[in-house]
């Protein structure tokens, strides 16, 4: 998936259009398509155009957060751990970190707000050192997210760009329409859901992993590197008794590895 992370990075930086990324992409899946007799694409190119223009749709926020004035940024926010914590980033970097007391610490250089409990970050790069929450909801439009977070529930969407997090949680959502997505589970969720569009997928289970990852790939190749216990109609990997955890992992058009 080199090519493909080549392409998006290109888009992402805007030196391609969405047009001019969407040919491309078409191009390599010809070739690829040459090598596997027999496979149907159906309807790769909506899920092509749908990718794209999802992500390309955030394009007018990073321009707009581009031409306000970048500041030095360090603050600290008492915060009801209580309430959902909820960020938002556009067109820049974050790095997460867990602090021990109850106050979100926002460091770095960008654009910056608090808005209705919503901190907003844009055009910049971050530190954000915050406090275990009971819900984490975090939206990246164009940049790259990581570091670590833990929390009962956990919401992860992206439009573009990639996220490497260590995450510990009860429940996990991550729903992403073009980028990388690696996450590093900590301890095993009760339930999670991955979904992905256009990207690749690693997932890193925990240690004695009790549960199932099911695996659900349209046009891309699996690869397990923990070997499971059982294996059930072929897309259903069990470890132990299978019973404590569910993972479910789509993706329709990428590589998804199970570690």
């Amino acid at each position: 998936m080199e090519d493909l992370k080549k392409i998006l990075k290109l888009l992402e930086e805007g030196k391609i259009t969405a047009e001019e990324a969407e040919k491309l992409i078409e191009a390599i899946e010809n070739k690829k398509e040459e090598k596997r007799e027999g496979f149907n694409l159906g309807n790769i190119g909506e899920m092509i155009s749908g990718a794209i223009s999802s992500a390309v749709s955030v394009v007018p926020k990073v321009i707009s957060g581009s031409i306000k004035a970048r500041v030095d940024v360090k603050e600290e926010i008492e915060w009801d751990l209580e309430k959902p914590f909820h960020i938002e980033i556009t067109g820049g970097d974050l790095e997460i970190k867990i602090g021990e007391e109850p106050k979100v610490i926002v460091e770095g250089e960008g654009v910056y707000s608090l808005e209705e409990d919503i901190i907003k970050l844009s055009a910049g790069s971050f530190i954000l050192t915050i406090p275990r929450f009971k819900v984490i909801k975090l939206r990246l439009s164009a940049g790259d997210v990581d570091g670590k977070i833990a929390c009962d529930e956990c919401e992860l969407y992206m439009s573009m760009g990639d996220m490497d997090l260590e995450v510990e949680t009860k429940k996990l959502t991550a729903e992403l329409s073009m980028g990388d997505l690696d996450i590093n589970l900590v301890s095993s969720p009760e339930y999670a859901t991955l979904k992905c569009s256009m990207g690749d997928m690693n997932v890193k289970l925990p240690e004695n992993f009790d549960g199932k990852v099911i695996t659900k790939v349209a046009l891309g190749d699996v690869s397990i590197g923990r070997k499971a216990d059982t294996i059930k109609d072929r897309n259903c990997y069990i470890y132990q008794t299978g019973e404590k955890s569910v993972i479910e992992v789509s993706c329709k058009m990428g590589d998804v590895s199970i570690s």
